[in-house]
């Protein structure tokens, strides 16, 4: 399979207390499930490619309803806090909700998120996916 793997980051998001509960149900993702291939410009304008990272390294995907929400901007900051980490094990970070790339600016910004987030206002590429925090 040549599409990005999704790594559960169950103790990192622990702030958001839905995760595992979606996981439990079958409802949400499972860590080894393959992600929706897309595109889209994060916060800063930058295209990214899931496609890209292919081969190179292992991508946290992570969904979420809304930028500045107390639980999902709990959500954030936590894996902001332990960005390293997650770096360190070789992966990188991408966050998608369907707020517009410039509330995403502002979010980062306010929340010093090093991570780009993703605009998908249609639920393309989140289509099949639970919201990781509800």
């Amino acid at each position: 399979m040549t599409r990005a793997r999704i790594l559960t980051l169950a103790g990192i998001v622990a702030a958001c207390g839905a995760f595992a509960a979606l996981e439990a149900s079958n409802r949400g993702p499972k860590a080894g499930d393959t992600a929706p291939q897309f595109e889209a410009r994060d916060q800063h304008g930058q295209m990214v490619r899931l496609a890209a990272f292919r081969g190179q390294s292992t991508v946290v995907l992570y969904f979420y309803p809304k930028d500045g929400t107390p639980g999902c901007t709990a959500q954030a900051c936590s894996i902001r806090d332990g960005y390293h980490a997650i770096q360190a094990a070789g992966a990188v970070v991408i966050g998608v909700s369907a707020d517009t790339a410039h509330s995403h600016e502002e979010f980062a910004r306010k929340h010093n998120l090093p991570f780009p987030i993703l605009p998908d206002p249609e639920h393309t590429s989140s289509g099949n996916m639970a919201w990781a925090c509800l």
